[in-house]
């Protein structure tokens, strides 16, 4: 399944692949990654107060394709946790 991404989705990766081109032939002490404050909502898309563009509900599926992206990456440790510290 092809999944379309929204304007600038592809850039988060690009900047990875270009942090560790440059870092010669040093290795990292550690790997991992990140996922946070995923915003999903049964919305329209809209806007942040600044303008930024918000795709509510693409955010499921944007989250999918991370997480079956990085499943491959070599990593230090993996594990996952689910917070509810700002919900309420």
């Amino acid at each position: 399944m092809t999944v379309a991404q929204p304007p600038g989705a592809a850039a988060a990766g690009k900047l990875a692949v270009a942090a560790e081109a440059g870092a010669g032939d040093k290795q990292p002490l550690f790997r991992f990654g990140l996922l946070s404050d995923v915003q999903y909502a049964d919305k329209e898309d809209g806007a942040s107060f600044h303008g930024t563009p918000r795709y509510y509900r693409y955010a499921l599926k944007q989250l999918d394709a991370a997480v079956r992206g990085a499943a491959g990456l070599p990593a230090s440790f993996k594990g996952a946790g689910l917070s509810n510290a700002g919900a309420g």
